[in-house]
């Protein structure tokens, strides 16, 4: 069982791919981030205390709808720092998140609620010719340059209510200038809203 704390950096990782038609997501809508994560949240069941109201932070519990824009060949990629409990195949990564060389140019994907102050108000989205500057201080890339950028509308219920957030699916390139950054940012996530779908980074062929 996990003891209730964050893995440090480099920690070991755990990733699994589960198609969108497989039947441990039936039913489910991908814009239903509230029953995709109590989906995800289920897959490492046993792992943290009953009634615990941490254990996605502890985990590092991460992930994202991947994939083109039809639902044919959507996969739910999700990573975490505790193996999942569930029978699903997985990798598991023993060295954790590597960290790369500063100067290195590299790809990346990431689903992100960017959010910004608009007065006293914190709003989600972040208009697309700002997101670079956005992401460059999160995430330890410069001279970062979109090449998709698609915003999405995300409902999320709760106690309180149903309210709804800007997820914005980003491809891009940019260059390493904060290694440690980096690698924190890919284990930790990004953003907010990381229960429901955002701030898993991956970094992709280039």
């Amino acid at each position: 069982m996990a003891t209730g704390t964050t893995a440090p950096i480099g920690a070991p990782i755990w990733l699994a791919t589960i198609g969108v038609y497989d039947p441990l997501l039936r039913g489910i809508r991908l814009d239903d981030g509230t029953a995709l994560h109590k989906k995800v949240m289920s897959l490492f069941s046993g792992a943290f205390p009953e009634g615990s109201n941490t254990a996605r932070h502890d985990g590092n519990i991460l992930w994202r709808i991947d994939g083109g824009p039809r639902d044919t060949g959507k996969v739910l990629l999700v990573q975490a720092t505790i193996p999942p409990t569930a029978d699903i195949p997985t990798l598991a990564i023993p060295n954790g998140v590597p960290l790369l060389e500063a100067g290195r140019t590299i790809r990346f994907r990431l689903t992100v609620d960017a959010v910004h102050k608009f007065g006293s108000k914190i709003i989600s989205g972040v208009p697309r010719e700002d997101l670079p500057d956005w992401l460059s201080t999160r995430i330890g890339l410069t001279d970062i340059e979109l090449t998709r950028s698609i915003d999405m509308q995300r409902r999320v219920r709760r106690d309180s209510g149903t309210f709804s957030f800007i997820a914005t699916e980003v491809t891009g390139i940019g260059v390493i200038t904060d290694p440690l950054q980096l690698q924190a940012a890919m284990q930790n996530g990004v953003g907010r809203s990381r229960a429901f779908g955002c701030g898993l980074l991956t970094l992709l062929p280039a």
